[in-house]
């Protein structure tokens, strides 16, 4: 366990998840001095594929993930209230309230515990909690709004790439507001535009078996850009691809269970 938690009544119920692999489970909690309310962010490091497991992907990929957060203030980036808190490999987060993540409405239940990845041509099951969420054409045009605004400040005053904006990075408060986290394979530079080195392994993975195990540990391939594979280089415009590829996503391959309306013209 880890003794922060222990000042937050919370529960497992009402759980969401998301971030790289889908791999942190996240709980509504409320601090039990000023009964705040708060999301807990917890990730079990013996929950991560045995494959991925390594004292290298814990420091650098998942604590960098939270760290980078707790440093970077903007009204669109999830802000953390507690500083991360590592014990005896649990590591904890403690954030403003969340809902869901916008992978979880589109389907992707994986970090929830009954719940997973639906197979091809089964309907998804939803947990309760979250049967009733409905993104309309409006929220998904303010929710985008939202994310353009943070990767400008994130570009132009934070001299930062994201690297992997994806439904599992993108959070959904109870007020409807979107915001960017999963900051894993964020990089500093000086120039936005300026090219700088992709150190993410994307393969190709010599055993089939374990290449399930590999991309939990990387950007979704669905949405990261073509030149951090292909060149292993990238800048800004990699972050405004993959912005574009989650609007895309949202607006012509939902599947029709996933619990978001499209506009019906595009």
């Amino acid at each position: 366990g880890n003794s922060v938690l222990k000042g937050y009544d919370w529960s497992r119920a009402n759980a969401a998840s998301g971030g790289v692999g889908m791999l942190w489970s996240v709980f509504p909690g409320r601090d039990k001095k000023t009964k705040q309310r708060v999301s807990l962010f917890v990730l079990q490091k013996k929950d991560i594929p045995r494959t991925i497991r390594t004292d290298q992907f814990w420091e650098q990929v998942v604590k960098k993930d939270a760290s980078i957060m707790t440093r970077l203030r903007h009204p669109h980036v999830l802000d953390v209230k507690r500083a991360p808190n590592d014990e005896r490999g649990v590591l904890v987060v403690v954030t403003e309230p969340v809902v869901c993540s916008l992978a979880n409405l589109l389907g992707d239940l994986r970090g929830i515990s009954g719940y997973g990845l639906p197979k091809d041509g089964e309907d998804i099951k939803y947990p309760p909690h979250l049967e009733n969420i409905q993104l309309t054409p409006l929220d998904l045009k303010n929710g985008l709004r939202q994310l353009v605004e943070c990767l400008d400040f994130m570009h132009r005053e934070g001299k930062m790439v994201h690297g992997h904006v994806a439904p599992c990075n993108i959070w959904l408060t109870p007020s409807g507001h979107w915001k960017l986290g999963g900051f894993a394979f964020a990089s500093k530079t000086q120039n936005p535009l300026q090219s700088i080195p992709c150190n993410i392994n994307f393969g190709p993975f010599e055993k089939k078996a374990q290449s399930q195990e590999y991309i939990r540990g990387i950007p979704d391939f669905n949405f990261a850009a073509p030149e951090m594979v292909i060149k292993k280089r990238f800048d800004s415009r990699a972050d405004i691809f993959s912005l574009g590829q989650v609007a895309y996503h949202l607006h012509t391959l939902v599947s029709k269970e996933a619990h978001v309306k499209p506009p019906k013209r595009v």
